[in-house]
């Protein structure tokens, strides 16, 4: 499950021409920009608040599960994982 927003995440250090931000509205000017443009790239969107739903949405999947089974113990060793993307993109929020 991790891997998938690492990969998202590496995608924004690769490439420091796309910026997100909360404050872009977008237009249509953004949608047509040819494959030879080099300018920054605007997505909106705000990572914080992104890591933020991912949290509370594995904090909620751990409530349905019971502690006793195997399943918890597989969900539960995906917490150091939501530490290391927060800690491996600092400049990225």
């Amino acid at each position: 499950m991790c891997a998938e927003y690492d990969g998202l995440l590496d995608i924004l250090v690769q490439h420091p021409n796309i910026k997100i931000d909360v404050l872009f509205e977008p237009d249509d000017y953004e949608t047509k920009k040819g494959s030879d443009y080099n300018g920054p790239n605007l997505v909106w969107g705000n990572l914080v608040a992104f890591l933020e739903k991912i949290d509370a949405e594995f904090f909620k999947s751990l409530q349905f599960v019971d502690l006793h089974r195997r399943e918890y113990v597989k969900r539960i060793q995906n917490q150091p994982m939501f530490v290391v993307l927060a800690q491996k993109y600092p400049g990225l929020s």
